[in-house]
């Protein structure tokens, strides 16, 4: 049996003088800070998850423009995927600046420094892969750096699209009670508090 942890958050819940901060701290728990946040103005934020019983995390971040960055050295070591779903982005990295199209994919180490900026509204699937699950793959020095896939053909094209589905499914749960799954909901975000993690300071950055 499996369980599948949903959750749901928005800052429609938050009146104006709140919402900055409780999209901060929604943010922070899929290791993504905010910039800027003085040129925000009248935003809104909304971010649909599931965690999977490997501890992956699903995001599906909706949201008006807004500059977002890594959290290291506090971040949960890992490696994390964006697949533009809707809106332009640019990732900025040690390499430079590149911009992201609807269908592409930027990845790195969560360890790793980079920002993902939005001039306009925005749509992206944000997945967390814990250091864990990789190193029990072999994958754990895959991803050095950031960087990312122009998502136009080829095998591109397959491993986005196969994304973009996982993201139209995230949704509040509905087959809760299946004999094969178990599932369960909560807001905010339930994924494991800060506290409870070993951020990247605690361990070496992929060299």
């Amino acid at each position: 049996m499996t369980t599948l942890k949903y959750s749901h958050f928005t800052t429609d819940a938050y009146p104006g003088d709140r919402r900055v901060d409780a999209w901060r701290d929604a943010l922070g728990h899929v290791s993504l800070g905010l910039q800027d946040t003085a040129k925000l103005g009248n935003f809104y934020g909304q971010a649909r998850s599931v965690v999977s019983p490997l501890g992956i995390h699903f995001t599906r971040l909706a949201a008006s423009g807004q500059s977002l960055t890594g959290l290291a050295p506090r971040a949960e070591p890992g490696v994390w995927i964006a697949l533009q779903l809707a809106g332009g982005g640019k990732l900025d990295s040690a390499d430079g600046r590149a911009e992201i199209a609807v269908g592409d994919l930027a990845y790195g180490p969560l360890c790793g420094a980079f920002g993902l900026s939005y001039a306009d509204d925005f749509r992206v699937l944000f997945i967390l892969l814990p250091q864990p699950v990789l190193q029990s793959r072999g994958l754990a020095s895959l991803v050095k750096r950031p960087g990312f896939l122009r998502g136009e053909r080829g095998t591109n094209r397959i491993f986005a699209d196969m994304l973009a589905a996982v993201a139209e499914d995230i949704e509040t749960p509905t087959g809760c009670g299946q004999s094969r799954s178990r599932c369960s909901s909560s807001s905010p975000p339930a994924w494991p508090t800060k506290s409870a993690r070993m951020g990247c300071a605690a361990r070496p950055a992929p060299r």
